[in-house]
Parts: structure tokens; C-alpha cells; sequence
């Protein structure tokens, strides 16, 4: 069974927060693009630089247009390692600008 623990939040337009969790050591966020239209999707793109043997576990629990979800798990053996999750922007959305909260966790 993999066991779950969150290594820190970002944001694309913060400062990065990483805990000092011994297998990561460094992390960021970016999207494809930072314009859309309600009913595009987008991707938001987490690479990870980490250290550790034999494989880790990665996945992302974002809070985006009002929503929080986790990401499914993904397994690297490089590092550094890029994975991409697609967010869909919700039809309703009026025209603005919207934070992406995302919070790494790694599972060993």
C-alpha cells in the first residue's frame, strides 16, 4: 500500500513552499497557458526534482474554480520529472482571473 504525505502548497504566482521532506528537493507549477475560454482545458504542468531509490509516487490535489480534487497517481523513476494534469475551465465561470492552488504529496 503506497502511504501519502504532502510535501507543501504552490500557487503559479507565489513564492515556492517546499517542506523539508528528505525526497524532494524542489518542485514548481506552470499551465500550457494562462488564457482561456469557459469549456477549454488547460494543463497545469508539476515537475519534481527528488532523490530516493527505486520509485516514487506523485500526485497533485488542486483547488481550482471553486473545486478540489486530487489528481491520479503517477510513478517516476527520473528525476526531474514532469507529470501534466488537464483542468477543464467550468462553463459558468465569468471572465477574471483565477488562482491554482496546488499542494505536491508523494507517496513512497
Amino acid at each position: 500500500m503506497v502511504e501519502w504525505y504532502e510535501v507543501g502548497t504552490k500557487t503559479t504566482n507565489v513564492q515556492v513552499e517546499v517542506s523539508s521532506e528528505e525526497v524532494v528537493q524542489g518542485w514548481s507549477v506552470s499551465l500550457d497557458r494562462t488564457e482561456a475560454k469557459p469549456g477549454d482545458t488547460v494543463n497545469l504542468n508539476v515537475t519534481v526534482n527528488w532523490e530516493a531509490p527505486g520509485w516514487v509516487y506523485f500526485k497533485a490535489r488542486i483547488n481550482a474554480f471553486g473545486q478540489t480534487f486530487e489528481s491520479q497517481a503517477v510513478s517516476a523513476t527520473t528525476s526531474p520529472f514532469t507529470f501534466k494534469v488537464p483542468l477543464t475551465v467550468p462553463g459558468n465561470l465569468s471572465e477574471g482571473t483565477y488562482t491554482i492552488s496546488v499542494t505536491l504529496l508523494v507517496g513512497t
